[in-house]
Parts: structure tokens; C-alpha cells; sequence
């Protein structure tokens, strides 16, 4: 069966094709500020791509497959509202989330009909590759020479304050971490995962693994430290092993499958024998009763659940409105057994909750059933790499807040790429042929 969503020749043009590249750079281009006040140059791109593709196809879109993420939008949407009006609080930065969220549902609208599959994944296996080679690069010159590459990469400010010198002091003091062309590692591992799966798994499955970019990347993404990357690429292997082993045919497909088992499980052990791999996983994979009063991993896997428990039950019920939990809890003064103490106005890590409990936090039970179907739907819809794809997206939203921004449109377009859509027939405005 063939899965894709909108790539056969006739649908191929230059604005596709900008539309789609917009999509895969986003999260290296979300970095840095585009001089618009809140809005950063991944936001520009979208925009433009956006606007030229609509045009150019007289909005042409397929609602039918992104029907349950609009029902979810449109849910939250009137839930926020109803909490608003409980509370009596509606600050302006606050519509301003909203905003930005529903400008990337609509991105994803478009992509479900636009995104250029074959032309995205060629992309993104080359940056997957490239930005690979640039890490492992960063590690050895600095490790052998002491001379840290540069991470920026691009003429523009980075919308976070991170430096050369802050990098080498870390370092200096613990051990270092290449970024290679993002400001943190997490965002360097979410950006590689979705490639290391296809090359894992191949698109199409013809296509599948070759063993020796599969380690280049494993080697990048083990080497940046960064626990979520380091715990879903074990998971794309260890789903990639089970699959071989369920699929092999004969004695010799067995010994083939066990020779790339061999040299995967040497290549992991020397990856997870390294000081620095072992110090970034001690520190950062603790159970909720381990955890570090105030560390980032403490905030991000437990206290958005632990914040859900402490809500009223009416709270619990409708949730506390899209974007607005650092102000609530700044408000009612809550405080969880992970956080420091209790939150003023300056501390932004009065909102740093996972993606799970954000949908908990935000829209209550009701958001979370929802996101479940949600879940449910594109199970459903998807085979192969795009599925795997998907429970690497739902993995990292219990780890990382990965559902309302820019992650959600790079990995959700590739998700909704793969979406089985032979049933499914485009929505227009206008009755118009192209």
C-alpha cells in the first residue's frame, strides 16, 4: 500500500516545495528572532510559504483527515473561554499563545494536502546527516583541540541568550555537550529522531536501513547527551529489532539480522560507556520520588501532573485555559514537591510542564480523552515509519512540551504525510478546477 499525502507529480511545484522546506528547517529557523516583536523567523517562513501555496491553489485543502486536531483546537478554544470567564482573568499574553497555537493548527491544515513527502524526507535525511557530522565534528575538535565550532549558523539573533563562553564554562565544570547548529541539545535530538527512523526504517520500506548512517546518527544523538534522545533512539532500535526479528525469512535473513543486532548492541555499549552519556542519564532518569527539588527533569516528567492533582475539582474538570498556567499558579501560589518554592511574575518556570499534562493542565479530563482519539486516529491512519514516527511524537510529550508550538507542525506534518488519505478527497472554497 502506498501511504502519502500529497506527492504525485502533478501536485509537485516551487511553492509546495517552499512550503515544505519552511516545515522541515522549522526547527533550526525557530531559533532566532526575526525582528517582529514575539515572532521568530520559522513564524515568517510559515507565513510566506503559506500565503504563496494558497494562492497558488486557490485554498485547497483536506479537512476531512485533520477533522479530530480541529475538533481538539476548536475544544479548546471554548473550554479556555468558559475557565476565563469563571476566573474573571483574561491577560493579553495570554490570547497571544492562543494565537500563535491556532496559526500552526492552520499550518497543518495546509500541510495535510501540501506537504511534498518525497521532496521533505530527501531533505530532511540530508540535514539529518549533515547536522550529524557537524556534531560528532564539534565533539572531536574540542575534545582533541580544545576549539568549540560554531552554533550559529544564520546572520540573526538567537531568541535565547546562549553564548560560546556560557558553553565552555559548562563545560569547563562538567563535560561538554555539542549542540551542533541549535542552542540546546533537546532540540538538537528532536530534530535528528524523525531521521534516524528513516533510515531505519525506510521510505519506502525498499529503502530500509543502512547500518552505517543509522550509526552516524546514533553516535550524534548519544553524544549531545540529551536523555529524551538518547531514550527514543533505544526505542526506534529496539522497534526496529523486534520488526526485523518478526519479518525474517530463513536461516540466512536470521544471521543478518543478528549481524546488524551485533554491531548495534556494540556501537550502544561504547556509546553508553562514555563519562559524560553516563553522567547526563544518572542525573536526568529519576523516578518521581528521586527526583531533584527544581531540576529541569523533575519540572518537565512530574510536576505537571502533580499540579493537576493540587487543582479544585471544577479545575480538574475544565482546566485552567490554553497558555494560562504560570499565571494561575502564580495567582492561587501552588506549589508542587518539584518546584523551589512558590512562582512570582519573573519566573518563567511556573508554566514548564510536559505536553501530556499540559492538555490536562489547559482543557481538563474532556482535553485529555480528546487527545487520546486524537492519538487514536493517526494510529489508525498510519503504517510503517510514520506510525513509529507517532509514538516517538506521543513519547516525547511525556517528556518534553512538544504539543503546542513549533515541534508540534515539524513532526505532525510528517505524521499527517503518511496519513492513508487514498479515501479522503479535497475540500475547497470554490468549485474552480486547478
Amino acid at each position: 500500500m502506498a501511504y502519502y499525502a500529497a506527492s504525485s507529480d502533478h501536485e509537485v511545484c516551487f511553492e509546495s516545495k517552499v512550503f515544505t522546506l519552511s516545515i522541515v528547517l522549522s526547527p533550526i529557523l525557530r531559533q532566532y528572532v526575526s525582528g517582529l516583536p514575539g515572532v521568530n523567523l520559522a513564524d515568517v517562513f510559515f507565513v510566506m510559504s503559506s500565503m504563496l501555496l494558497l494562492f497558488r491553489y486557490r485554498f485547497s485543502l483536506c479537512l476531512k483527515k485533520t477533522l479530530p486536531l480541529l475538533l481538539f483546537w476548536c475544544f479548546g478554544l471554548l473550554v479556555s473561554l468558559l475557565s476565563f470567564l469563571i476566573q474573571q482573568e483574561l491577560v493579553l499574553f495570554i490570547t497571544t499563545r492562543f494565537v500563535r497555537y491556532s496559526f500552526y493548527i492552520v499550518v497543518l491544515v495546509i500541510s495535510a494536502r501540501h506537504f511534498q513527502l518525497d521532496f521533505g524526507i530527501r531533505t530532511l535525511r540530508f540535514l539529518t546527516l549533515v547536522i550529524s557530522l557537524y556534531i560528532i565534528a564539534q565533539w572531536a575538535t574540542y575534545n582533541v583541540i580544545g576549539v568549540l565550532l560554531p552554533f550559529k549558523v544564520l546572520p540573526f539573533a538567537f531568541s535565547r541568550d546562549i553564548s560560546a563562553e556560557a558553553i565552555l564554562s559548562i563545560a569547563s565544570r562538567y563535560y561538554f555537550r555539542p549542540l551542533g547548529i541549535f542552542v540546546e541539545s533537546g532540540y538538537a535530538a528532536h530534530f535528528l529522531l524523525p531521521g534516524l527512523a528513516f533510515f531505519l526504517f525506510g521510505y519506502p520500506e525498499k529503502n530500509a536501513y543502512d547500518i552505517g548512517k543509522v550509526i552516524l546518527i546514533l553516535a550524534a544523538i548519544f553524544l549531545t547527551t540529551s536523555s529524551q534522545g538518547i531514550v527514543l533512539a533505544l526505542f526506534l532500535v529496539s522497534v526496529y529489532v523486534l520488526q526485523r526479528f518478526r519479518s525474517v525469512a530463513g536461516p540466512a535473513g536470521l544471521l543478518k539480522v543478528l549481524f546488524v543486532v551485533v554491531i548495534l548492541a556494540f556501537l550502544l555499549t561504547l556509546l553508553l560507556s562514555l563519562n559524560s552519556v553516563q553522567m547526563a542519564l544518572r542525573s536526568r532518569l529519576v523516578l518521581p520520588g528521586e527526583a531533584r527539588v527544581g531540576s529541569s527533569t523533575s519540572l518537565r516528567l512530574y510536576r505537571g501532573f502533580a499540579l493537576f492533582s493540587e487543582l479544585p475539582i471544577s479545575f480538574k474538570i475544565l482546566g485552567v485555559g490554553h497558555g494560562n498556567l504560570d499565571s494561575f499558579v502564580v495567582r492561587r501560589g501552588l506549589v508542587t514537591q518539584f518546584d523551589t518554592g512558590i512562582y512570582t511574575e519573573a519566573n518563567t518556570a511556573a508554566g514548564y510542564v510536559n505536553g501530556i499534562s499540559s492538555v490536562l493542565l489547559y482543557y481538563g479530563f474532556s482535553g485529555g480523552i480528546l487527545l487520546v482519539l486524537l492519538v487514536i486516529q493517526l494510529f489508525g491512519h498510519t503504517l510503517g515509519v510514520f506510525r513509529v514516527i507517532l509514538l516517538v511524537y506521543v513519547a516525547l510529550n511525556f517528556i518534553a512540551g512538544a504539543l503546542f508550538g513549533i515541534t508540534m507542525v515539524f513532526y505532525m506534518a510528517l505524521i499527517y504525510a503518511g496519513f492513508d488519505s487514498h479515501r479522503i478527497k479535497p475540500f475547497r472554497f470554490n468549485s474552480v478546477p486547478r
